[in-house]
């Protein structure tokens, strides 16, 4: 029959769509057990009986091939009269939960997700039974072939009828699963509600341990080792954020805009990022903040941090990103016990400095070469004479290398000589440094990378790379042998050397031409 509203044609659904829609979610069965738990939690928060004391229950049995589920629960159930039962049972799609604040569930489809548990996409059919007992009404013989259910009121046993407070549904399958310690993982990674959930009589625990930070549209618990956050939205997990070393659970407060399968969050979400942002800001308290030796786990997380904005790099840059050349982690106060040198990781001298008692650190970014290039044979001085003999060794006068330098490598050296920089230009060798200076007079290129610049294609390219080292050395005016130091205002001034001599550069070229 052809419905009509004010002259209108109301569209309907054909049944072949609402089947597709169930069997298609089959495959999960443990998915079936999220939404009962889903629906039984929701049962009853509209009975008003949640609290410490209010549980759901599980149980799961296998008898040789033969696999049952019951899930119950004693909430408002599924209504108290026959017609409102079969219409909440019959009518998908139509959820009276999306009115309401506290409930899970919204759309109207879970019991579908029930459904698929022990439907066979090959066989197309049914691999056992589903009786759901809601109040005193029995639902049964369900059939997917034309999406039909029988009703009954619950028998009477002498002049006592049977009767169940709430939900209860009965899943029983020909094929082996509902395995209780597969139950128990899956609920114990994806349920985060305030309701004991017990399985086979005993409670499943939350893992709820670690640093507790609250806003107003979360709450977040830290802990190491986790690789990332779990996100719980109305008591589900949603989705998983990846963050190395720690990491721990996101429980919101707001409801999140999902997709249709709940496991991700929809962009036009107006609240996600900011849940996420803040958890960042928790984790970097979380870091700088726990007591304990400075692990694994925490430098991954600083990384991971960095990596995802990198304002973090100044919160945690040379105070505790710290590695020993040793492959060791030290803490900050460490430092200011003992005397600290850095150097690169593997380095002979940094390790036999090591060994006799200083701390040589590297911070992990690149910038750890301050003290290298010396191979110490024996070491009879103090550390301390061993370090500056390090320092003296590392430098050396044009010419004095094992290397040869070619007449493109002098010609350039003597180009740079030509702009008047008021600085000495040598050569030094250094195994990672492209060039260094001590902020007054000398000016030191490393000639391992000159001379790789020297096979640049054509002779502009070589004296260009050339020049702009020049140039970021000239920007500095202290000795960046200890200081490395390229902080506010830096840049600004390499720039202004660019700008000098290049302009000094195209005069030199112009005489030369004349």
């Amino acid at each position: 029959m052809t419905e009509v509203i004010d002259d209108r044609i109301k569209f309907v659904a054909d049944d072949n769509l609402l089947r597709q829609v169930i069997t298609d979610q089959a495959g999960e069965w443990k998915k079936g057990i999220l939404e009962l738990v889903q629906n039984a939690y929701d049962s009853l928060v509209m009975k008003g009986k949640v609290t410490p004391q209010t549980y759901i229950s599980i149980d799961s049995t296998i008898d040789g091939e033969i696999s049952k589920l019951v899930v119950e629960d004693n909430g408002c159930g599924g209504g108290k009269e026959k017609d409102e039962v079969i219409r909440n049972m019959k009518i998908f799609g139509n959820s009276i939960k999306k009115e309401l604040d506290n409930t899970i569930g919204e759309k109207g489809m879970g019991r579908g997700q029930a459904f698929a548990m022990i439907y066979d996409m090959t066989r197309e059919e049914f691999i056992g039974d589903i009786v759901i007992e809601t109040n005193e009404w029995k639902i049964f013989n369900i059939k997917l072939s034309d999406l039909s259910f029988s009703i009954e009121k619950a028998k009477k046993v002498g002049d006592n009828p049977v009767k169940h407070a709430g939900t209860r549904w009965t899943i029983t399958s020909s094929y082996r699963m509902f395995d209780s310690d597969e139950i128990h993982e899956y609920i114990e990674d994806n349920i985060m509600i305030p309701v004991t959930i017990k399985l086979n009589g005993r409670a499943i625990s939350k893992k709820t341990k670690g640093k507790r930070f609250e806003t107003d549209y979360a709450t977040y618990i830290i802990t190491q080792g986790k690789g990332g956050f779990q996100v719980y939205d109305r008591g589900l997990k949603v989705k998983f954020e990846k963050l190395g070393g720690v990491g721990g659970i996101i429980i919101t407060k707001i409801p999140l805009k999902l997709n249709f399968a709940r496991n991700d969050v929809l962009s036009s979400d107006p609240h996600y990022d900011e849940i996420i942002y803040d958890s960042y800001e928790f984790v970097k308290e979380y870091l700088i903040t726990t007591s304990g030796a400075f692990n694994d786990a925490k430098r991954v997380a600083m990384k991971s941090l960095i990596v995802k904005d990198e304002k973090y790099l100044h919160d945690f840059y040379y105070e505790t990103i710290i590695k020993t050349a040793q492959g060791k982690f030290i803490t900050p106060a460490e430092l200011n016990e003992r005397k600290v040198y850095l150097a690169e990781e593997g380095n002979r001298l940094a390790d036999d400095i090591c060994q006799m008692g200083g701390i040589v650190i590297a911070d992990g970014y690149g910038n750890i070469a301050r003290i290298s290039g010396a191979e110490v044979e024996k070491l009879d001085d103090s550390t301390d004479s061993i370090v500056e003999r390090a320092k003296r060794n590392r430098y050396s006068s044009y010419g004095d290398f094992d290397m040869p330098i070619t007449d493109r490598m002098r010609e350039c050296m003597e180009w740079l000589r030509e702009l008047n920089c008021g600085r000495e230009l040598s050569f030094g060798k250094h195994n990672s440094w492209i060039a260094w200076t001590n902020g007054s007079t000398d000016i030191w290129f490393s000639i391992k990378h000159f001379k790789r610049w020297c096979k640049a294609k054509t002779k502009a390219g070589f004296y260009l790379k050339a020049l702009t080292t020049f140039s970021h050395e000239m920007a500095h005016t202290d000795d960046n042998r200890e200081t490395d130091h390229h902080g506010y205002g830096f840049e600004r001034e390499h720039v202004e050397c660019m700008k000098e001599y290049m302009g000094r550069a195209s005069t030199v070229v112009a005489r030369s031409r004349n």
